[in-house]
């Protein structure tokens, strides 16, 4: 081999590697995120609790403020980490479970209620988050820990393979696409709120009357 072979064939190696970790790492704490996204939607009614027993506003609006950050922030951070499931050639050739970017979907529409409804305060919109919640959580956990976390057991490896996107290429690479469609929608629909709907809004309040929504 000449040397610039022997050059390529490191730097092949090296980059390869290193996306294959990254890839990897993220398929692996991804369940992690979607437990703690779980455990804090469903530790609303305790924060409520704990709202009420707050002798200070100011001590009871951090705390809930603390709360519905890092709710929402889980979020972000999945859909944003799901990201690699809308790439087809990663998604057919690496061992993902088969629903990821399905449930990526599901983050990303829970993201586009909040934005557009209240989904405190409002009930419709908060039980299509929570619903959205559990069907994302389900799409992900449940092909990780049946399929990308069992083919190491012999006797139910023909049973996860139906849940690794490597097995399936071609079905893989249809629901990859419309997984695409679906998120495009979304951003679409998000972008469309923001740049038409709530800009004319905006525009309609009297001076200082966006200053005002945002200081209280």
């Amino acid at each position: 081999m000449t040397p610039d072979q022997v050059t390529g064939a490191v730097y092949n190696a090296i980059t390869g590697s290193g996306e294959s970790i990254i890839e990897g790492t993220i398929v692996a704490v991804l369940p992690m995120l979607w437990f703690a996204l779980i455990a804090i939607h469903l530790a609303r009614p305790y924060i409520l609790r704990v709202v009420t027993k707050f002798s200070l506003r100011l001590g009871a609006d951090l705390w809930w403020l603390a709360y519905a950050s890092i709710r929402d922030l889980l979020l972000v951070v999945i859909f944003v980490m799901s990201f690699q499931f809308f790439f087809v050639d990663p998604f057919i050739q690496n061992a993902f479970p088969m629903t990821g970017g399905v449930a990526a979907v599901c983050a990303l529409a829970a993201l586009v209620i909040k934005l557009i409804w209240d989904a405190d305060d409002e009930p419709v919109p908060f039980y299509a988050v929570s619903v959205l919640i559990a069907l994302g959580s389900v799409l992900y956990l449940v092909p990780t820990l049946l399929g990308v976390q069992a083919t190491d057991f012999g006797n139910v490896s023909t049973f996860s393979k139906l849940f690794i996107s490597s097995d399936h290429p071609v079905f893989a690479t249809g629901l990859t696409y419309v997984n695409m469609v679906l998120a495009g929608t979304l951003g679409l629909i998000a972008v469309g709120y923001v740049v038409f709907f709530h800009s004319a809004m905006t525009r309609d309040l009297p001076e200082g009357g966006e200053a005002g929504i945002a200081g209280s």
